[in-house]
């Protein structure tokens, strides 16, 4: 089949879903040509950092390369013919974490096998970061194992560093079945070390803030309580159920 790319794939996501508003960032600002074709070069190195990669459809799979490398080309190809997918390019994308780096982001859009093909030359040694933009967290816990690291909807999968040269790496994709959106919230608990200390600090919390209440309540049944006072006891819960949450992401989904 021929090669869709869409410029716009990001951009249209992040309409169609806020959830996307990180992934849309990573939007096409120098377009590169999608479909790439072997250089007929004997230097060219092989790279084939993984037998196969599961991805759920629908998700952004994305490779972070370092600003050093030069002539990057890329190519996805349903092993079926009818995969469909787009594929983008941005040579010049600031990600936070990672500095000015060039991104190359592929959505699978049916479950079927694909092959991601990137060609690349570097002059120095380089790095490169493979992850997923996704909601599903339980599903790539369940593929790439409990190790992931989560950086707000962007899941972490591998790092790795590479020598100069000319290389071609080959990624084999596994699309899934999009996950229907349960009716419960899904809990993660995290490891056993961070369970203990989350159930240290989130009854500290509660006994403060239960101290707090009931001292201020029996209290107005004796003498007058200012409203500020009820004031500042509430903003004193919600700062507190907004710390917890943050402890609790941070102790579940920190490495």
């Amino acid at each position: 089949m021929d090669v869709k790319v869409d410029a716009q794939m990001f951009k249209r996501l992040l309409m169609e879903s806020p959830f996307f508003l990180l992934a849309s960032l990573v939007i096409i600002i120098f377009a590169l040509p999608a479909k790439a074709d072997p250089p007929a070069d004997h230097d060219l190195n092989a790279d084939y950092p993984f037998r196969k990669v599961d991805v759920l459809q629908g998700d952004i799979f994305t490779i972070f390369f370092g600003s050093n490398v030069k002539n990057l080309s890329a190519n996805c190809q349903s092993l079926t013919q009818d995969g469909s997918f787009y594929l983008s390019i941005s040579t010049a994308y600031e990600e936070p974490h990672l500095g000015k780096v060039i991104v190359v982001g592929v959505q699978l859009k049916k479950p079927r096998t694909y092959n991601l093909t990137i060609y690349l030359n570097a002059d120095d040694p380089r790095n490169y970061t493979l992850g997923v933009y996704t909601r599903h967290l339980g599903f790539y816990e369940s593929y790439w194992g409990r190790g992931i690291s989560l950086r707000e909807y962007f899941v972490k999968h591998a790092f790795f560093s590479r020598h100069t040269g000319k290389w071609m790496i080959i990624i084999p994709l596994e699309s899934h079945v999009s996950i229907s959106p349960s009716r419960f919230p899904r809990l993660i608990l995290p490891t056993s070390v961070n369970l203990i200390l989350l159930l240290a600090i989130w009854p500290l919390m509660f006994y403060v803030n239960s101290f707090a209440f009931l001292d201020t309540y029996f209290r107005s049944k004796r003498e007058k309580v200012s409203y500020g006072r009820w004031i500042i006891i509430g903003l004193m819960m919600l700062i507190s159920i907004y710390l917890a949450y943050q402890v609790y992401v941070f102790l579940t989904f920190q490495e």
